[in-house]
């Protein structure tokens, strides 16, 4: 168990909390601030279960709080803010909380109750094609991403509910590179509000459940022409592909806490073990001067029957989206670093070996050319 630490990273420094165990690693509690370059919290593949609960993290590039490849994980009650975009290689899954990979044996996914500002992206999920299980995506309120909010990717399965995705610099949430086949989330009571393009955008045609949620309009969503919504709505968009009706005509306020999964695995921290009746999801304030002007997702029509085409995105949309296959480079990289960081380790320790044993062959030279001590007068020899 790593808890109740406080870590502050220099300028240059990889990691501020790096988590590697073979059966149950808990990380609670912990204050990390500083430009980690590689992520604050990071969690190598291992452990069959994985807590990250109630940590305080501000700064740091890549992400706030990195998973890779963990089986069972619970990410819970956790402070974000601050998170700058990678550095490592173009189209790195940046965010405050990315969970990347998993395997066959993994049993739950738990992303709840957790508050992120100014990010990169706010929750990246890009799972492997072995896992089976569905990542919940509960309560957790995300503002200010540069990008978007929740990003759903690969072999990934999403349920979102009770969230609050305020501010998004593209969109509130994207379902992208779907090679499942299938409608990859079911989104249902969770508040979309001041997304700079869509508030739920589906680049799949695998339609997805957006029933019951807030648009920041009582109209409902806005969107272009031929999906269907009130085209007066000063909501946020939705995107093709995407059914929104019913939705709701006021903002999610109350939230229930929502049941576990498996009633025999503990919540993460104690002191979430007792759940309230009700709890109360923060609406986030309006500033006092107006946003700006919002970038609407209107498009001409296009020969998708019933659809649109979507408008082409900017730089920075396009750098995000041109090369999927750079996780692998970036991971590669850093297995280099760390097979060197290890090789060096080895080297210092073969040295001391190496050192140890002249040691021992000076030691042994000496007390081979030491005389045989002489015996005392009158004591035969």
């Amino acid at each position: 168990r790593i808890r109740g630490n406080t870590v502050s990273v220099p300028a240059g420094g990889g990691y501020g909390i790096l988590g590697d165990a073979d059966s149950v690693l808990q990380i609670v509690a912990d204050t990390v601030t500083g430009p980690a370059r590689y992520g604050a919290i990071w969690v190598e593949p291992g452990p069959r279960r994985a807590e990250v609960d109630s940590n305080l993290v501000s700064g740091g590039s890549e992400a706030g709080i990195y998973l890779l490849s963990v089986d069972t994980l619970f990410v819970r009650d956790n402070t974000i803010s601050n998170v700058t975009p990678g550095t490592c290689c173009l189209g790195s899954p940046t965010g405050g909380i990315v969970l990347e990979g998993s395997s066959s044996t993994n049993v739950q996914a738990d992303v709840r109750r957790n508050r992120m500002t100014r990010t990169t992206n706010g929750v990246v999920i890009l799972r492997d094609y072995l896992d089976t299980v569905t990542v919940r995506v509960d309560s957790n309120a995300i503002r200010g991403s540069d990008s978007m909010g929740v990003w759903v990717r690969y072999y990934s399965r999403a349920l979102l509910r009770w969230n609050a995705v305020d501010s998004s610099g593209i969109d509130g949430v994207r379902l992208s590179d779907n090679y499942l086949a299938l409608p990859a989330a079911v989104m249902n009571s969770n508040n979309f509000t001041r997304s700079q393009r869509f508030g739920v955008r589906n680049l799949s045609t695998y339609p997805v459940d957006a029933t019951g949620n807030w648009w920041e309009d009582v109209k409902g969503p806005d969107c272009g022409p031929g999906v269907g919504c009130d085209t007066t709505s000063t909501g946020d968009s939705v995107s093709t592909y995407v059914t929104f009706s019913p939705f709701l005509t006021a903002a999610v306020t109350t939230v229930l806490p929502a049941p576990r999964l498996l009633a025999t695995l503990p919540l993460a921290s104690p002191a979430a073990a007792v759940a309230p009746a009700a709890a109360t999801l923060r609406v986030w304030e309006r500033p006092s001067a107006p946003p700006a002007p919002r970038e609407r997702a209107r498009s001409q029509a296009s020969t998708v029957l019933g659809g649109v085409t979507a408008p082409a995105g900017p730089r920075a949309l396009r750098r995000l989206e041109a090369l999927s296959g750079a996780r692998a480079d970036r991971l590669s990289q850093r297995r280099a670093e760390r097979a060197g960081l290890l090789e060096q380790q080895e080297a210092r320790r073969v040295a001391r070996e190496q050192l140890r044993a002249e040691r021992q062959r000076a030691r042994a030279a000496r007390e081979a050319e030491r005389p045989a001590p002489t015996p005392p007068p009158g004591r035969p020899q």
